[in-house]
C-alpha cells in the first residue's frame, strides 16, 4: 500500500505527523486575515515510542478505504524499514517531507526535503487588475 502518498497531505492538514519509533513531524502555522501560512517548513523531533497514533491511522483507513489491522500493518513496517536504513548510516526520505540521516554522535538530523512548497489553506481572491 502507497500510505507514504498521504504523509505530507496529514501533515498540512493536522499539522503534525508522528512515525513510531521514528518520530513526530511539526508545522508552525499562523494567519494573516484568512490566509493560513506556514513558518519555514516541518520541524523533526526524535522518539523511540512504538505508540500509533490512532488519528493518523484512522486518516488513512478512511482515505485508503481499508481496513485498520492492514494500514497499522502498513505503518509498522514502513517505520521498521526506515530504522533498519538508518542504523545502516543511509539517508531516509520521508516522502514529500524531508530526510533523516544519523549524525556523528548518533542522533537523528532532519533535512527539508527540497520541493517542499507549504500551500496556503485558502485561495486569494485577486481583482482584475486594469493596466493603463
Amino acid at each position: 500500500m502507497k500510505i507514504t502518498h498521504y504523509f505530507k497531505p496529514y501533515l498540512e492538514e493536522k499539522g503534525y505527523l508522528e512515525l513510531p519509533s521514528i518520530g513526530k513531524f511539526t508545522l508552525n502555522k499562523f494567519e494573516i486575515g484568512n490566509i493560513e501560512l506556514l513558518n519555514n517548513g516541518p520541524e523533526f523531533i526524535s522518539s523511540k515510542s512504538k505508540l500509533l497514533d490512532t488519528d493518523f491511522i484512522n486518516y488513512l483507513c478512511k482515505v485508503m478505504k481499508s481496513e485498520i489491522h492492514v494500514v497499522r500493518a502498513d505503518v509498522e513496517s514502513f517505520a521498521s524499514h526506515v530504522n533498519e536504513l538508518l542504523l545502516q548510516g543511509l539517508e531516509v526520505e520521508i516522502p514529500g517531507i524531508g530526510y533523516l540521516l544519523f549524525s556523528n554522535q548518533h542522533q537523528l538530523k532532519f533535512s527539508l526535503h527540497y520541493s517542499y512548497i507549504p500551500v496556503p489553506r485558502k485561495r486569494i481572491k485577486l481583482r482584475s487588475l486594469r493596466f493603463f
